[in-house]
């Protein structure tokens, strides 16, 4: 699996981030907690989640551990897992990944906590409601489940409640042989209790370093948009005026050319470095700013007419559908320079009634497909774009395209209410990983 650690555009260090993160967490309660504000134990996110897992390998033995956390206001969810390397502790690795590229097994989970014993034809899954009431299941339990834990015989499961910010589960497999499947199952949710401090610490330092991060990461990309990037293309435009001066010189105009087009090259990476690391760093507010920016340069760079409208309302669009949205536009304004053949884009994006809407329409030559098509029609007939149609899935929102030989109109509505899914109920079963996972620079 892929590690959590990877670099990114940021001259924040690991230390420096972190101890801004502790500095402002000194002071934070743990929700329902009417015990005085403590002071999060020293080490850094993944040392307090190591830490859990040590406790749990101590106690239980199993051959597995995962804990799958969703940060409920953004979507972004984070698996961390171990494997037991025969003591009593192993290392903890991590990866982050959205809803729409998640593996299949984690839509299969099931809710509450629960035991499933892949050996027991009697009893294959037992569940327990909030109340402790028991329910078996013979029938109806997702193949993806028993496909993605065939390596072992037991798997034990429980809710680790902590408030409202996120909401996590522990899942583990095989655990010591001693007692039964349903002792293993209290003392696992005996640890989920007392887990949920330092789970719910580790996770507010890490999005206290990640808007660190991000606002370190916005900053060099105004600074090198503003600086670098004219500076080079400004050194560009002079040497084309060297190169009109050098008429009787051929081989110097050859020099002057190439030249030139190192420094369009560079200036196209340095720009699309840029441009990363704004996504990377996008919020609410700047949503609309990201996509103006995003057409003006599609214009400079292609040639073709685009246009852009807001209307909003004044309404904070929540952080995942922002950038969902962002993907989305940027993957319909890269598909209408490659295919379309368009010389006019239109881009769209509002709210309407009780969806958020984003709307884009060209005239080129359409789709491979003609008239009116709904995401279902699309999905089944494999056509239309794929990153687009997955996204809408994860969202679980809705998608029309209109395909004539005139051109297209890509229309994406995601619901205000309701769009927020469980981390253990997913829709989609992709395998592409998430873009975007933690550097040593944001913990």
């Amino acid at each position: 699996m892929p590690a959590l650690w990877k670099a990114s555009l940021t001259s924040v260090s690991f230390s420096t981030t972190f101890r801004l993160a502790l500095r402002n967490a000194v002071a934070w309660r743990f929700p329902g907690s009417e015990t005085k504000p403590e002071r999060i134990p020293s080490g850094s996110p993944i040392q307090l989640i190591q830490s859990t897992f040590n406790q749990a390998f101590r106690l239980l033995s199993p051959k597995l551990i995962q804990l799958l956390v969703e940060e409920t206001n953004s979507g972004r969810m984070f698996l961390w897992h171990s494997e037991s390397k025969g003591g009593s502790s192993s290392v903890v690795n991590s990866e982050e990944f959205d809803h729409s590229t998640a593996d299949a097994y984690l839509e299969s989970l099931p809710g509450g906590d629960w035991i499933l014993q892949l050996r027991n034809a009697r009893e294959p899954l037992v569940k327990f409601n909030s109340q402790g009431k028991k329910q078996t299941l013979k029938t109806g339990i997702a193949g993806a489940l028993f496909e993605s834990f065939a390596a072992y015989t037991t798997v034990l499961s429980v809710h680790v409640e902590l408030g409202d910010e996120w909401q996590s589960r522990f899942v583990i497999c095989d655990p010591s042989a001693e007692g039964s499947a349903y002792s293993a199952l209290a003392a696992l949710k005996q640890l989920a209790q007392t887990a949920a401090r330092p789970i719910h610490r580790a996770h507010y330092c890490l999005r206290l370093c990640r808007e660190t991060a991000a606002e370190e990461r916005s900053r060099l990309a105004r600074e090198l948009h503003d600086g670098a990037i004219q500076s080079i293309l400004g050194v560009e435009l002079r040497l084309e005026g060297l190169k009109r001066r050098l008429d009787c010189m051929p081989e110097l105009q050859a020099d002057v050319r190439e030249v030139q087009g190192i420094l369009r090259r560079e200036a196209t990476e340095l720009r699309n470095l840029v441009n990363d690391s704004r996504r990377r760093a996008l919020r609410p507010e700047r949503l609309l700013e990201f996509l103006s920016d995003l057409l003006e340069r599609f214009q400079r760079d292609t040639g073709v007419v685009t246009r852009f409208f807001a209307d909003l309302q004044n309404e904070r669009m929540p952080p995942r559908v922002c950038h969902e949205i962002a993907r989305m536009a940027e993957e319909g304004i890269t598909n209408a320079h490659r295919h379309s053949k368009a010389s006019t884009l239109t881009v769209r994006v509002g709210s309407v009634g009780n969806n958020w809407v984003l709307v884009m329409v060209d005239d080129g030559v359409g789709f491979e497909f003609r008239g009116i098509w709904a995401l279902e029609k699309l999905v089944s007939s494999g056509l239309g774009p794929r990153v687009i149609k997955e996204r809408v899935l994860a969202l679980q929102g809705n998608l029309m395209i209109e395909s004539t030989p005139n051109g297209a109109r890509i229309e994406i509505s995601i619901p205000k209410s309701g769009w927020m899914m469980s981390p253990f109920h997913l829709t989609t079963s992709t395998k592409l990983r998430h873009d975007e996972s933690y550097s040593s620079s944001n913990c």
